[in-house]
Protein backbone atom coordinates (compact mmCIF):
# COMPACT_ATOMS: atom_id res chain seq x y z
CA UNK A 1 0.00 0.00 0.00
CA UNK A 2 1.22 3.65 -0.96
CA UNK A 3 0.67 6.22 1.44
CA UNK A 4 0.51 10.40 1.01
CA UNK A 5 1.28 12.81 4.09
CA UNK A 6 1.01 16.27 2.88
CA UNK A 7 -0.49 19.40 4.95
CA UNK A 8 -2.30 20.83 2.49
CA UNK A 9 -5.91 19.23 1.46
CA UNK A 10 -4.82 20.18 -2.70
CA UNK A 11 -1.56 19.50 -4.76
CA UNK A 12 -0.94 23.07 -6.18
CA UNK A 13 0.71 23.37 -9.73
CA UNK A 14 2.48 26.33 -8.62
CA UNK A 15 3.61 27.12 -12.92
CA UNK A 16 -0.08 27.44 -12.99
CA UNK A 17 -0.91 30.18 -10.07
CA UNK A 18 -0.78 33.15 -12.37
CA UNK A 19 -3.45 31.96 -15.12
CA UNK A 20 -5.40 31.70 -12.32
CA UNK A 21 -5.24 35.10 -10.70
CA UNK A 22 -5.97 35.91 -14.21
CA UNK A 23 -9.18 33.97 -14.65
CA UNK A 24 -7.91 31.43 -17.57
CA UNK A 25 -8.28 28.80 -15.51
CA UNK A 26 -10.34 27.24 -12.55
CA UNK A 27 -9.25 26.01 -9.09
CA UNK A 28 -10.22 22.92 -9.33
CA UNK A 29 -7.57 22.57 -12.69
CA UNK A 30 -4.60 23.82 -11.44
CA UNK A 31 -5.57 22.66 -7.61
CA UNK A 32 -7.30 19.57 -7.38
CA UNK A 33 -7.77 17.80 -4.00
CA UNK A 34 -5.62 15.08 -3.12
CA UNK A 35 -8.80 13.15 -2.32
CA UNK A 36 -10.20 14.03 -5.71
CA UNK A 37 -7.27 13.22 -8.05
CA UNK A 38 -6.25 9.70 -6.24
CA UNK A 39 -9.59 8.52 -6.39
CA UNK A 40 -9.34 4.58 -7.33
CA UNK A 41 -5.70 4.78 -7.22
CA UNK A 42 -5.19 2.84 -3.85
CA UNK A 43 -2.85 5.26 -2.59
CA UNK A 44 -4.14 6.50 0.95
CA UNK A 45 -4.24 10.17 1.65
CA UNK A 46 -4.10 11.46 5.36
CA UNK A 47 -3.90 15.17 5.58
CA UNK A 48 -0.77 15.89 8.62
CA UNK A 49 1.99 17.22 9.32
CA UNK A 50 4.88 14.84 10.32
CA UNK A 51 6.18 15.37 13.75
CA UNK A 52 8.82 13.11 13.91
CA UNK A 53 10.92 10.29 11.96
CA UNK A 54 11.62 6.84 13.43
CA UNK A 55 13.72 4.59 11.21
CA UNK A 56 15.02 1.06 11.83
CA UNK A 57 18.43 1.96 12.75
CA UNK A 58 20.75 2.31 15.36
CA UNK A 59 25.20 2.00 15.95
CA UNK A 60 26.09 -0.83 17.51
CA UNK A 61 28.33 -1.39 20.76
CA UNK A 62 31.33 -1.14 18.39
CA UNK A 63 30.12 2.02 16.25
CA UNK A 64 28.91 -0.42 13.45
CA UNK A 65 25.61 0.47 12.17
CA UNK A 66 22.67 -2.14 12.21
CA UNK A 67 19.74 -1.52 10.19
CA UNK A 68 17.11 -3.16 8.12
CA UNK A 69 14.62 -1.58 5.58
CA UNK A 70 11.96 0.51 7.02
CA UNK A 71 10.82 2.54 9.85
CA UNK A 72 7.81 4.68 11.31
CA UNK A 73 6.77 8.02 10.61
CA UNK A 74 4.95 10.09 13.47
CA UNK A 75 2.18 12.50 12.43
CA UNK A 76 1.22 15.60 14.83
CA UNK A 77 -1.92 14.15 14.80
CA UNK A 78 -0.48 11.05 17.10
CA UNK A 79 -1.08 8.78 14.18
CA UNK A 80 1.94 6.37 13.19
CA UNK A 81 2.48 5.09 10.17
CA UNK A 82 5.12 2.17 9.36
CA UNK A 83 7.02 2.17 6.88
CA UNK A 84 9.18 0.39 4.30
CA UNK A 85 10.82 2.75 1.87
CA UNK A 86 10.46 6.18 2.72
CA UNK A 87 10.23 9.29 0.35
CA UNK A 88 10.70 12.88 1.36
CA UNK A 89 9.68 16.09 -0.68
CA UNK A 90 10.48 19.18 1.00
CA UNK A 91 9.19 22.16 -0.07
CA UNK A 92 10.85 25.96 0.04
CA UNK A 93 9.40 29.15 1.24
CA UNK A 94 10.75 32.52 0.65
CA UNK A 95 13.20 34.14 2.92
CA UNK A 96 11.69 37.82 2.58
CA UNK A 97 14.07 38.70 5.11
CA UNK A 98 17.29 38.34 2.49
CA UNK A 99 16.65 41.22 0.59
CA UNK A 100 16.43 44.55 2.11
CA UNK A 101 13.00 46.07 1.39
CA UNK A 102 11.26 42.66 0.66
CA UNK A 103 9.17 42.10 3.51
CA UNK A 104 7.31 45.46 3.84
CA UNK A 105 6.81 45.92 0.17
CA UNK A 106 6.80 42.34 -1.64
CA UNK A 107 3.78 40.58 -2.23
CA UNK A 108 3.84 37.24 -1.68
CA UNK A 109 2.99 34.83 -4.37
CA UNK A 110 3.61 31.35 -4.29
CA UNK A 111 0.49 29.38 -2.29
CA UNK A 112 -3.15 29.18 -3.65
CA UNK A 113 -3.85 31.04 -0.94
CA UNK A 114 -1.47 34.41 -2.20
CA UNK A 115 -3.10 33.82 -5.90
CA UNK A 116 -6.89 33.70 -4.16
CA UNK A 117 -5.49 36.94 -2.38
CA UNK A 118 -3.93 38.78 -4.93
CA UNK A 119 -7.10 37.82 -7.34
CA UNK A 120 -8.95 40.70 -5.67
CA UNK A 121 -6.38 42.91 -5.64
CA UNK A 122 -5.35 42.81 -9.26
CA UNK A 123 -6.87 45.36 -12.37
CA UNK A 124 -5.97 43.66 -15.85
CA UNK A 125 -5.91 46.25 -18.59
CA UNK A 126 -7.71 44.32 -21.15
CA UNK A 127 -6.82 46.69 -23.88
CA UNK A 128 -4.23 48.94 -24.72
CA UNK A 129 -3.17 51.43 -27.54
CA UNK A 130 0.07 51.02 -29.17
CA UNK A 131 3.26 53.20 -29.21
CA UNK A 132 3.08 56.31 -31.82
CA UNK A 133 6.04 56.51 -33.30
CA UNK A 134 6.63 59.96 -31.02
CA UNK A 135 6.83 57.61 -28.11
CA UNK A 136 9.54 55.01 -29.93
CA UNK A 137 11.62 58.40 -31.12
CA UNK A 138 11.96 59.57 -27.11
CA UNK A 139 14.54 56.65 -27.34
CA UNK A 140 15.37 55.43 -30.92
CA UNK A 141 16.49 57.25 -33.82
CA UNK A 142 13.39 58.30 -36.38
CA UNK A 143 15.43 57.24 -39.44
CA UNK A 144 15.37 53.45 -38.00
CA UNK A 145 12.04 53.55 -36.73
CA UNK A 146 10.72 54.85 -40.04
CA UNK A 147 13.39 52.25 -41.87
CA UNK A 148 11.79 49.38 -40.10
CA UNK A 149 8.24 49.99 -41.06
CA UNK A 150 9.07 50.30 -44.31
CA UNK A 151 10.75 47.05 -44.29
CA UNK A 152 7.56 44.97 -43.77
CA UNK A 153 6.67 44.92 -47.26
CA UNK A 154 9.75 43.19 -47.81
CA UNK A 155 8.97 41.10 -45.06
CA UNK A 156 5.57 40.16 -46.23
CA UNK A 157 7.28 38.76 -49.79
CA UNK A 158 10.07 36.83 -47.86
CA UNK A 159 8.06 35.81 -44.53
CA UNK A 160 11.45 36.12 -42.23
CA UNK A 161 13.58 39.20 -43.07
CA UNK A 162 17.40 39.64 -41.14
CA UNK A 163 17.34 43.65 -39.95
CA UNK A 164 20.41 45.40 -40.24
CA UNK A 165 22.13 45.61 -37.34
CA UNK A 166 24.41 44.39 -34.60
CA UNK A 167 23.44 40.75 -33.31
CA UNK A 168 21.32 38.61 -35.00
CA UNK A 169 17.56 40.15 -35.02
CA UNK A 170 14.84 39.19 -37.75
CA UNK A 171 11.59 40.45 -38.50
CA UNK A 172 8.50 38.91 -40.13
CA UNK A 173 5.30 40.80 -41.68
CA UNK A 174 3.93 41.74 -38.07
CA UNK A 175 7.10 42.85 -36.27
CA UNK A 176 6.55 46.46 -36.31
CA UNK A 177 3.20 46.46 -35.25
CA UNK A 178 3.59 43.82 -32.69
CA UNK A 179 6.57 45.85 -31.04
CA UNK A 180 4.57 49.13 -31.10
CA UNK A 181 1.86 46.97 -29.57
CA UNK A 182 4.37 45.98 -26.49
CA UNK A 183 5.65 49.13 -26.24
CA UNK A 184 2.54 50.52 -25.65
CA UNK A 185 1.82 48.23 -22.51
CA UNK A 186 4.50 49.33 -20.99
CA UNK A 187 3.24 52.75 -21.39
CA UNK A 188 -0.64 51.80 -20.27
CA UNK A 189 0.95 50.38 -17.15
CA UNK A 190 2.85 53.42 -16.57
CA UNK A 191 -0.14 55.42 -16.64
CA UNK A 192 -2.02 53.54 -14.81
CA UNK A 193 0.71 52.84 -11.72
CA UNK A 194 0.99 57.00 -11.96
CA UNK A 195 -2.77 57.87 -11.70
CA UNK A 196 -3.23 54.85 -8.84
CA UNK A 197 -0.52 56.72 -6.92
CA UNK A 198 -2.78 59.27 -6.57
CA UNK A 199 -5.54 57.84 -4.96
CA UNK A 200 -3.88 55.02 -3.18
CA UNK A 201 -1.29 55.32 0.10
CA UNK A 202 0.05 52.13 -0.97
CA UNK A 203 2.66 52.28 -3.77
CA UNK A 204 1.19 50.63 -6.55
CA UNK A 205 2.96 47.77 -8.78
CA UNK A 206 2.35 47.43 -12.64
CA UNK A 207 3.52 44.32 -14.74
CA UNK A 208 3.45 43.79 -18.36
CA UNK A 209 3.81 40.42 -19.09
CA UNK A 210 5.16 41.06 -22.99
CA UNK A 211 8.09 40.17 -25.32
CA UNK A 212 10.33 40.91 -26.20
CA UNK A 213 11.52 43.54 -23.44
CA UNK A 214 13.85 44.59 -26.00
CA UNK A 215 16.74 45.32 -23.72
CA UNK A 216 19.49 44.73 -26.38
CA UNK A 217 18.10 47.13 -28.98
CA UNK A 218 20.34 50.57 -28.80
CA UNK A 219 19.36 54.09 -30.08
CA UNK A 220 19.99 53.61 -33.59
CA UNK A 221 18.71 50.56 -34.33
CA UNK A 222 17.93 46.48 -33.23
CA UNK A 223 20.17 44.24 -31.63
CA UNK A 224 20.49 40.83 -30.28
CA UNK A 225 16.83 39.48 -30.50
CA UNK A 226 15.47 42.67 -29.72
CA UNK A 227 13.53 45.58 -32.04
CA UNK A 228 12.49 48.63 -29.23
CA UNK A 229 13.55 48.81 -25.58
CA UNK A 230 10.36 48.66 -24.49
CA UNK A 231 11.52 49.69 -20.89
CA UNK A 232 13.83 52.70 -22.12
CA UNK A 233 10.16 53.86 -23.53
CA UNK A 234 8.18 53.96 -21.02
CA UNK A 235 10.58 55.32 -18.51
CA UNK A 236 11.46 57.91 -20.90
CA UNK A 237 7.38 58.67 -21.42
CA UNK A 238 7.50 58.78 -17.50
CA UNK A 239 9.75 61.54 -17.49
CA UNK A 240 8.64 63.47 -20.29
CA UNK A 241 4.80 63.04 -19.93
CA UNK A 242 4.35 62.69 -16.41
CA UNK A 243 7.32 65.16 -15.27
CA UNK A 244 8.73 62.02 -12.81
CA UNK A 245 11.96 63.33 -11.73
CA UNK A 246 13.60 60.44 -11.39
CA UNK A 247 12.90 56.64 -12.56
CA UNK A 248 15.45 53.77 -11.63
CA UNK A 249 15.30 50.44 -14.27
CA UNK A 250 16.58 47.47 -12.38
CA UNK A 251 17.41 44.62 -14.74
CA UNK A 252 18.30 41.23 -14.07
CA UNK A 253 19.51 38.95 -16.91
CA UNK A 254 22.52 36.69 -17.33
CA UNK A 255 23.40 39.09 -20.68
CA UNK A 256 23.91 42.83 -20.20
CA UNK A 257 21.39 45.61 -20.67
CA UNK A 258 23.21 47.02 -23.07
CA UNK A 259 20.65 49.08 -25.47
CA UNK A 260 19.13 50.38 -22.26
CA UNK A 261 22.79 51.20 -20.85
CA UNK A 262 23.32 53.32 -24.08
CA UNK A 263 19.80 55.42 -23.83
CA UNK A 264 20.13 56.56 -20.47
CA UNK A 265 24.41 56.88 -20.34
CA UNK A 266 24.47 60.51 -19.97
CA UNK A 267 20.92 60.95 -18.71
CA UNK A 268 21.03 62.07 -14.90
CA UNK A 269 17.32 61.64 -14.55
CA UNK A 270 17.33 57.79 -15.14
CA UNK A 271 19.29 55.53 -13.14
CA UNK A 272 20.57 52.36 -14.57
CA UNK A 273 21.41 48.72 -12.59
CA UNK A 274 21.82 45.99 -14.86
CA UNK A 275 23.16 42.17 -13.28
CA UNK A 276 24.68 39.88 -15.29
CA UNK A 277 27.06 37.34 -15.72
CA UNK A 278 31.10 38.17 -15.80
CA UNK A 279 34.18 36.84 -16.59
CA UNK A 280 36.94 38.36 -14.87
CA UNK A 281 38.43 40.02 -18.39
CA UNK A 282 38.86 43.31 -19.59
CA UNK A 283 35.32 43.24 -20.74
CA UNK A 284 32.18 42.52 -18.77
CA UNK A 285 30.95 39.41 -20.82
CA UNK A 286 27.72 40.13 -22.29
CA UNK A 287 25.58 39.02 -25.23
CA UNK A 288 26.70 41.39 -27.55
CA UNK A 289 30.07 41.81 -26.20
CA UNK A 290 29.00 45.56 -24.79
CA UNK A 291 29.96 47.47 -21.73
CA UNK A 292 34.02 48.42 -20.28
CA UNK A 293 34.80 47.95 -16.75
CA UNK A 294 35.46 51.93 -16.42
CA UNK A 295 31.70 51.91 -17.36
CA UNK A 296 30.39 49.84 -14.29
CA UNK A 297 30.03 53.20 -12.20
CA UNK A 298 29.31 56.22 -14.43
CA UNK A 299 26.79 58.29 -12.51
Amino acid sequence: MVVLVDQSERFVFKPMLYELLTGEVDVWEIAPCFSDLLANTGVKFFQDRVKELHPYYHLGVNGSTISSRGGTVHLESGLVIEYDWLVLALGAEAKLNVVLGAAEFALPFSTLEDACLRGSEVLELQSFSPASVEDIARVHAKAYVSGLEKSMDQASEKGIIYIDGSGPTYATATTFKESLLAAGARITIVDSVVAASKSSQDPPMGFALIRTPGHHAIPKGPMGFCVFGNVAIAARYAKHVHGLKRVFIIDFDVHHRNGTNDAFYDDPDIFFLSTHQVKLQYRVWSFCGTIFIDELFSL
